[in-house]
């Protein structure tokens, strides 16, 4: 009986003393849909077979949906229009509009533009392929959910008034 009592405290005292670790932490497991420099690129394209938006959007796909942010910070998001007649035009009022207004200061520096993530450019009729948000990312955001619309133009050709379309997904900041 003492034997066996004694073999079940040392084994209980490795286990405890095993699980107490002193080792490395562990690997960070949040998601993150972001490059290593900091860029969350964000496709908008149409559904396979659809030809239009469809009502509400509901025939557009916003790849990823939440995009997630991880635990780095800060990060740039830029939504890239997968399409080839669809557009971010300025005069349409076009964009990445969070629907809370009050979005804890996390996003700041709106623009448009041809490259992905580059600077603001300028184009024959004010649209460009892609939208950006600098997103400041910070901790004490972690886990929260952004929502927001995403608004652009269908236009066959410079010149054309073309069709409004809108989305409405969400930005997950990491933890």
């Amino acid at each position: 009986m003492t034997r066996r009592l004694l073999l079940v405290c040392l084994v209980s005292t490795a286990l405890v003393a095993a699980c107490a670790g002193g080792g490395a932490p562990p690997p960070k497991t949040a998601k993150n849909d972001c490059n290593n420099n900091g860029v969350c690129k964000v496709d908008v394209k149409l559904k396979a077979s659809a030809t239009s938006c469809g009502v509400n959007g509901a025939n557009v796909e916003v790849h990823p949906d939440p995009v997630t942010m991880g635990t780095d910070r800060p990060r740039r998001i830029v939504w890239h229009l997968k399409e080839p007649h669809w557009r971010y035009c300025s005069l349409a009022a076009d964009g990445i509009r969070f629907k809370n207004p009050d979005n804890d200061n996390q996003f700041s520096n709106p623009s448009m533009s041809d490259d992905d993530g580059g600077p603001p450019g300028p184009s024959n009729d004010g649209c460009h392929k892609n939208y950006r948000w600098d997103n400041a990312n910070s901790e004490t955001t972690a886990g929260k959910l952004y929502p927001y619309v995403i608004q652009f133009t269908f236009k066959n050709h410079p010149g054309d008034p073309g069709i409004t379309c809108v989305k409405d997904p969400f930005v997950r900041n990491g933890g």
